[in-house]
């Protein structure tokens, strides 16, 4: 397998924290039945105003904005209070039941502790047989909800980025909001299941979307699936003086994991540190996804308690969910074309941005490495040589060696020559010219360690050893460059057969280790579960420090790099 400089196979995904599953790409769907943005339907400001006034009691101001929903200002003229009056125009009768559903949640949520957050106020003049906290009328769905407190965030000051003390607070948000989602799951079932799935927001952008197995299981368990805001970034919400959050915004309330609600915060950074400021592309070298990742993380824990190392990989496979939407919901659009004249230079911006990253994307090639059987043989000699003569002067112990070692060392004896000897040296030239042609194109090559999983350790091999040369050499066969030429290479785990072990071997130039080492720590986690044990009982846990290094969270960048595999007698040497 092999990364190249100037590919475009894979895609940004790749580059976000940890580089985990799912892998994405951006699908055409078989079916495209609504656009993604609605036409506005235009409505009579009277219209709105006799009903905010029969029904509410209050005084319409200024409308804020008008898309698939219009939001207008409404003020209590006995109190000076302000709330937040949403329409949608509903001719089709779709909306209505989500509409109700959201309602209710959020009703829910701040009647059971979460003060902060915008909430739905009933009608002073209720109608009969509708949702006790809207009015329908004329095609016309009406929610009013509480002014939010605090005032705005401004984007670009970062704050909402930089000041840990916001981000925790922030996280600890969405820690209360799920606790509290929970429940409703308990007391209302039949709403929780009638609100919409992530998959299907958005004329179902994520449809067909690949999952990780076990996300899927998951989707079962209460404590990790649930209705969550679905779209909580900084411009949803005020900065209260008590240092809070006052949320709204609700409408994309949705069924999904929990951890997905916090890839919507967590995709902010990741989006400034790849391209830039919106919509002007300037560099913001302060972002820093995983420190902020961190901060935001220990809010949550704060109340839900510390993420396990499965959840932390959970994590980040929810970021790359949220970058596969972004993908699909920006190119989409983008090629229904009609966008919003708010909305169409920030998604041009981030279609750039994917189109930018998947040019500069590495690539994966195969190699053909010439003589491999050779320089094998070449390397075997080396060794054979230079541990006889290492042990020539105790020639007199010889016999209390183990017998396998006397079988390696009768072998260098026997078998071998002095002329077979200079003739693996001049070899080993030829293997150096070999890597370094190799390395002009390439930064770093991947092999299996051995070409077989590790043998079973039987209980007799401790007390008794083993001699097997035959198995010896072959499992030397990958690691011939590495130890004639004095290349160092990291070994990863990497899968399991019947619970035995098999690694990757990164091998870089000496110049480039850092390159490996990057590579190494990507592949290890992808590695099964390092605690689980083998067949003979042992388990390897090679980079302890990924479970809690938030670095090992942040932005793995292999942007630009060729990485090689070898193939031996025509056939890939893949694990």
């Amino acid at each position: 397998m092999a990364i190249d400089r100037i590919g475009q196979s894979q895609h940004l995904a790749d580059f976000l924290p940890n580089e985990v599953a799912p892998r994405f790409q951006f699908h055409h769907h078989k079916y495209l039945t609504m656009p993604l943005f609605e036409q506005t339907i235009p409505i009579e400001a009277t219209a709105v105003e006799a009903l905010v006034s029969t029904h509410y009691g209050l005084t319409l101001g200024a409308r804020i904005k008008a898309s698939q929903n219009h939001t207008f200002q409404a003020t209590n003229d006995a109190t000076g209070t302000r709330y937040s009056v949403r329409v949608t125009p509903d001719p089709s009768g779709r909306h209505a039941q989500r509409i109700r559903d959201e309602l209710t949640f959020v009703a829910y949520v701040a009647a059971h502790g979460l003060d902060h957050v915008c909430a739905p106020i009933a009608p002073t003049t209720p109608q009969p047989a509708t949702h006790p906290l809207s009015v329908e009328v004329d095609n016309l769905i009406v929610a009013v909800f509480n002014w939010a407190k605090g005032s705005p965030v401004d984007f670009m000051s970062f704050r909402w980025m930089l000041d840990a003390s916001f981000v925790k607070a922030w996280g600890a948000f969405f820690g209360h909001l799920h606790l509290l989602s929970q429940r409703f799951g308990c007391d209302h079932p039949d709403v929780a299941c009638r609100i919409q799935r992530f998959d299907a927001i958005h004329d179902g952008v994520l449809h067909d979307a690949p999952l990780d197995p076990l996300d899927v299981t998951l989707e079962a368990d209460p404590s990790a699936f649930g209705v969550i805001h679905g779209d909580l970034n900084c411009s949803n919400f005020y900065w209260t003086d008590s240092n809070g959050l006052s949320v709204y915004d609700w409408d994309q309330t949705m069924r999904s994991w929990y951890l997905y609600d916090l890839a919507q915060a967590l995709f902010g950074p990741i989006m400034l540190a790849g391209a830039g400021v919106p919509i002007a592309g300037t560099p913001v070298p302060e972002a820093n996804p995983a420190q902020y990742q961190a901060w935001l993380l220990e809010g949550y824990a704060s109340v839900r308690g510390p993420l396990s190392p499965a959840q932390l990989a959970h994590v980040d496979r929810m970021v790359a969910l949220k970058t596969t939407f972004y993908e699909r919901f920006c190119r989409r659009a983008q090629a229904e074309g009609n966008l919003p004249p708010d909305m169409a230079a920030f998604i041009t911006y981030i279609v750039n941005w994917f189109d930018k990253a998947n040019e500069a994307a590495t690539r994966a090639i195969l190699v053909n490495g010439t003589n491999l059987q050779t320089i094998h043989l070449a390397q075997n000699i080396g060794i054979l040589s230079e541990i006889s003569r290492s042990v020539d002067k105790h020639s007199d112990q010889f016999h209390a060696v183990s017998s396998d070692a006397q079988v390696a060392l009768r072998l260098a004896r026997l078998a071998m020559s002095s002329l077979d000897v200079v003739a693996a040296q001049v070899v080993r030239s030829y293997a150096a010219r070999l890597i370094r042609d190799l390395f002009e194109s390439v930064d770093v090559f991947l092999t299996p360690t051995t070409p077989i999983t590790a043998p079973a350790i039987q209980p007799e091999y401790l007390t008794d050893g083993l001699s097997d040369m035959g198995t010896t050499v072959q499992v030397m066969r990958f690691a011939s460059w590495a130890t004639s030429l004095g290349f160092l290479p990291w070994l990863s785990p990497w899968a399991t057969h019947h619970l035995m072990p098999t690694s990757m071997m990164v091998q870089a130039a000496h110049w480039n280790e850092d390159v490996m080492l990057n590579v190494a720590r990507v592949i290890e986690k992808h590695a099964p579960n390092p605690r689980q044990l083998t067949a003979s009982g042992y388990f390897y846990h090679i980079l302890k420090m990924a479970q809690n290094d938030i670095y090992l969270h942040g932005p793995i960048n292999v942007s630009g790099m060729n990485i090689s595999s070898i193939c031996l007698n025509n056939q890939t040497c893949s694990p």
